[in-house]
């Protein structure tokens, strides 16, 4: 025979302040949750052509190997993965998954959706 002694996880709650205003909490958020952000004056004419079209119902769509602006594009929204066109080892992405993005003062959601070609 042996004898234990077992004790209970005690559990302490903490709290930290990220922020003391609105604004600042707002910078908080945008720094959490915004992917992207795009100044147009600082995009090539191609790069807002592109993001124009993504904004359309179909979005937009372009087959590897990717033209300068578009491989630009992925860069700056970190998806450096994709670049390379092999979407069945690089890029199985998640097309339910939604990011957000900041171009000039709106913000938009995005997602990538890469589909294989069939050889």
């Amino acid at each position: 025979m042996s004898r234990e002694t077992f004790h209970e996880p005690v559990y302490r709650a903490e709290v930290e302040p990220v922020a003391e205003s609105p604004d600042e909490m707002e910078a908080v958020l945008r720094a959490q949750f915004v992917e992207g952000r795009f100044d147009r004056r600082d995009l090539s004419e191609e790069e807002r052509s592109i993001l124009r079209a993504a904004q359309g119902n179909s979005g937009y769509s372009e087959s590897h190997p990717y033209s300068v602006a578009y491989r630009s594009l992925l860069k700056r929204l970190g998806q450096r993965a994709y670049l390379d066109g092999n979407v069945e080892k690089d890029a199985p992405a998640d097309s339910t998954r939604h990011e957000i993005l900041r171009y000039d003062d709106e913000y938009h959601e995005y997602w990538l959706r890469f589909v294989g070609t069939e050889q």
